[in-house]
């Protein structure tokens, strides 16, 4: 909204929003609010498709999540179960119910690894792309950042790396929300009341729990795993070339203030 707004403003001060070439010349009125519209229009779709493709991925993150707490919350719920229904006459038609439901909850488990699996394949490449064109981006801008500092272009920017920032943020946090709750499962599963069931029972959750030992995690194209870490790690890179572009510019301002002494006394 903040650039449509500042594009809008430019068009009344009689200036094109961007500075975008156009073949041909913007000095008609028509052509003007042609290539001044056509601007607007494409930044207005850009936000709508970038908002759209991270809401999507965040969504599936989160029912992923949710399927892995409901998943857990079946097995405990069942292992609650299992010592009232011990008591009862029909134990064992309640032992081949139950050994019925654990089978569904593994099913069911299988069927969440897949879903993640899936979403990864789908939308890896997507986040390759955007991975990578933010951190051309954050590095560009910190590189303008240190090169110009005028207080409108350092608000600008400060403003806009932000928002870079916490783009980022959502795709590592939502990845790394995924892979915590793929973990938690065996830890639920040695936490329940397991001592009441029987040999395959135990069998088929130690199955789950194997399988938990490796969580499920989102790659980009398998160069970046989207978790806090990398995160962290994609922050202080980017930290490390903003102080590094700082302390040329620094010296490069004073070789230049020393050449300009000299050459005066000279």
């Amino acid at each position: 909204m903040g650039a449509v707004t500042g594009g809008m403003l430019d068009i009344l001060d009689g200036q094109l929003p961007f500075n975008t070439w156009v073949p041909w010349h913007c000095t008609s009125f028509l052509l003007y609010w042609f290539t001044s519209l056509q601007e607007i229009v494409a930044v207005i779709i850009a936000t709508v498709v970038n908002v759209a493709t991270e809401t999507t991925i965040l969504g599936f993150c989160l029912q992923t999540c949710a399927q892995f707490a409901i998943l857990k919350h079946r097995l405990q719920k069942m292992a609650k179960s299992r010592e009232k229904e011990l008591s009862r006459k029909n134990s064992l038609n309640n032992a081949s119910h139950q050994t019925g439901k654990l089978s569904e909850h593994i099913s069911h488990h299988l069927c969440i690894i897949r879903l993640a699996e899936m979403i990864n394949d789908v939308f890896s490449q997507v986040i390759f792309v955007q991975f990578f064109v933010s951190i051309l981006v954050l590095c560009s801008c910190l590189y303008h950042l240190s090169s110009h500092l005028t207080f409108t272009d350092v608000t600008t920017l400060i403003v806009f790396i932000f928002s870079m920032f916490v783009q980022i943020f959502i795709y590592c946090w939502a990845g790394n929300e995924v892979m915590l709750k793929s973990a938690e499962m065996s830890e639920a599963i040695y936490h329940m009341d397991w001592i009441l069931m029987t040999i395959d029972e135990r069998k088929d959750l130690l199955m789950i729990m194997r399988r938990s030992t490796k969580p499920v995690k989102f790659t980009s194209s398998f160069l970046v795993t989207l978790t806090l870490e990398s995160y962290a790690n994609v922050s202080l890179q980017v930290e490390d070339l903003f102080i590094i572009s700082l302390i040329q510019m620094y010296y490069s301002t004073s070789f230049s203030t020393a050449f300009e002494g000299i050459f005066l006394c000279i």
